[in-house]
């Protein structure tokens, strides 16, 4: 007779309650992820307080004590690679690195992290050199030197990525190609890349962003689109795709033994997860699959959740930095939801299972991964829940096509190629319509205020019996969750000044697809005057993409102030703008005007 436990879906996305209650060490293993990323998070060191406290604990608990030895371990580890972060850097570089990463067009300059001595920096070139490393890829190398310097603010992405300092490459010399797997999965990319040739700007990246989780050189204007329709996601490889990989290479397991298809399961995901850059999301969905496949050897096949949490303590002990990835926490946390609300949601929604399915699948993902939405980006659009049921159809046999399709294409090449990649235009251009749409519909946002209310009023809804309060309290939510969202105008390398009806925006150095966000949240569809101060790459491209998206009136820049003069003056509506050339920059002031009545 075979055990309960043997009963659920290996890997699944539901999970049977009862089974979980009744098996005390499932809620173990979801404790022992939780005590890991608790240590990950607080970076413990090995004083004599938590060593006193765990073993006076021991010998009355000793399931709290595993935990605190768990908590304790990962913190340490947690701790020593801070350690190794902070340790003395070299003042320069004067030999080979390799790239762990791809490179990055920022503005004028390339940047891309690189290994050198067991240290990893964050490289920036510029000028000839810029275009040469711009054509690596990662695993290879070159030999390169340059300037180190520390970080002036310890980002949390860069104790993600194990960045010790930042490397001002001064000059490139010889490069050298990858070997092996890694090689391998450079060609792939190369060559879905190359096949691509045919599509539009648009068209090409979303296709590398589906099928690679490629995303350099998004538009920043289709990026906004995505942001706020809640489709970012679709761009960066998950869970989803790696289930298709496994669906792509199903045919060949049928024939195989258990071990054999755990054998072709593990080297297809490796080189899957070569391919797609080891992204944190997609360590977790590789690392719960194998884990899958490998249960299917014994004699007991976990649940959703504890095999979740099996994955992430064994993650976090390989790499504790990962806790401080964006990637990686939104992965796990849409898992969790997932796992834990997409079986009861769809047993209590009505209508037929091919619309109640992928519906529960998506609010289950999206409530799961509300809480990291909220805390990074501060708000959470609600059409994110139609957007992602109506373009989930297309997104899946968009990252098939991709990469069985697009490698081909790059083989072929010429009109093959463009004959291969029509129905890829089909489907991103449908992407990108939903995208777009939704982005314009303007809906309601979710903040962090309107959540806590919203979450104290659905448990409030669920305690009470009296139906009449309860259709009260769920009208108010609604009504809370319709409400729209105050936001104000913070971007970096901008400037944005707003009142009666009159908007000047002045621009720098922004980030084209931030300030575009910024706009948008701001309910701002028009504005009056557009100054950019400077002639930098971001700051131009800022503005295009200002001009795309919303109506400008009148717009200035460092050429144009020079044709008029040494300074000028400009009246819009109360504001009074005075602009002063000064080399390739333009100083602003922005003053408001105070007009009484009369005037």
């Amino acid at each position: 007779m075979t055990s309960p436990r043997s009963d659920a879906a290996v890997g699944g996305h539901g999970l049977d309650a009862r089974q979980f209650r009744a098996s005390v060490g499932d809620g173990w293993i979801v404790a022992t992820a939780c005590a890991a990323a608790a240590g990950a998070f607080l970076e413990l060191s090995t004083s004599w307080v938590p060593l006193t406290v765990l073993v006076l604990v021991a010998a009355r608990w000793p399931r709290l004590s595993f935990l605190m030895f768990v908590a304790l371990f990962v913190g340490v580890l947690a701790n020593r690679s801070l350690d190794g972060l902070n340790a003395e850097l070299p003042s320069t570089i004067d030999s080979r690195v390799e790239l762990v990463g791809d490179p990055e067009w920022i503005g004028s300059a390339v940047r891309v992290d690189v290994r050198a001595d067991g240290r990893r920096f964050e490289s920036w070139s510029r000028g000839a050199g810029a275009r040469v490393v711009s054509d690596l890829a990662s695993g290879e190398s070159m030999v390169v030197s340059g300037d180190v310097e520390r970080f002036a603010t310890a980002w949390k992405s860069r104790r993600a990525r194990h960045i010790a300092g930042r490397l001002e490459v001064t000059s490139v010399g010889r490069t050298m190609s990858a070997s092996g797997p890694v090689g391998l999965a450079n060609r792939i990319r190369r060559l879905v890349f190359d096949g691509a040739g045919s599509l539009s700007d648009r068209d090409r990246v979303l296709l590398t962003g589906f099928a690679v989780g490629d995303d350099r050189q998004q538009l920043p204007e289709v990026a906004d689109d995505f942001r706020a329709a809640g489709l970012t996601h679709l761009t960066a490889v998950s869970g989803q795709n790696v289930a298709f990989v496994l669906l792509l290479i199903r045919p060949l397991l049928y024939r195989l033994g258990p071990a054999g298809r755990l054998a072709v399961v593990v080297a297809v995901l490796v080189q899957f997860g070569l391919i797609t850059r080891w992204e944190p999301s997609v360590m977790r969905a590789i690392a719960m699959a194998i884990a899958a496949a490998a249960t299917q050897l014994g004699a007991s096949r976990r649940s959703g959740l504890p095999l979740l949490a099996g994955v992430v303590t064994l993650l976090l002990v390989i790499d504790p930095m990962l806790v401080h990835s964006i990637g990686f926490r939104m992965s796990v946390f849409a898992s969790l939801g997932i796992a834990t609300l997409s079986q009861p949601l769809a047993r209590r929604l009505r209508g037929p299972a091919w619309v109640c399915d992928p519906l529960a699948l998506t609010i289950a993902a999206q409530v799961g991964v509300s809480p990291i939405l909220l805390a990074t980006f501060g708000t959470m659009p609600l059409v994110s829940i139609p957007a992602n049921l109506v373009a989930g159809p297309a997104s899946g046999p968009l990252m098939a096509w991709g990469l069985t399709a697009g490698p081909l294409a790059g083989i072929l090449g010429g009109t093959a190629a463009a004959a291969l990649h029509l129905p890829t235009r089909l489907m991103t251009g449908y992407v990108a319509f939903i995208a777009r749409v939704a982005s314009e519909l303007d809906g309601p946002d979710i903040d962090v205020p309107k959540a806590l209310i919203l979450v104290t009023a659905a448990a409030c809804v669920w305690l009470l019996r009296a139906r009449m309060l309860r259709a009260l309290l769920s009208t108010g939510v609604v009504v809370i969750a319709l409400w729209p969202v105050s936001a104000t105008f913070d971007v970096t390398g901008a400037d944005l000044y707003r009142s009666e009806g009159s908007t000047v925006l002045v621009v720098d150095r922004p980030s084209p697809t931030r300030l575009l966000a910024e706009l948008r949240t701001s309910r701002i569809d028009h504005v009056d005057l557009l100054i950019v101060e400077g002639r930098s790459v971001s700051g131009l491209r800022a503005a295009e993409v200002v001009q795309k998206r919303v109506d400008v009136r009148e717009k200035f820049g460092v050429d144009e102030i020079h044709g008029f003069g040494r300074q000028m003056t400009l009246f819009v509506g109360p504001f009074r703008v005075v602009i002063n050339p000064s080399g390739n920059r333009l100083d602003v002031e922005v003053e408001r005007l105070a007009l009484s009545s009369a005037d």
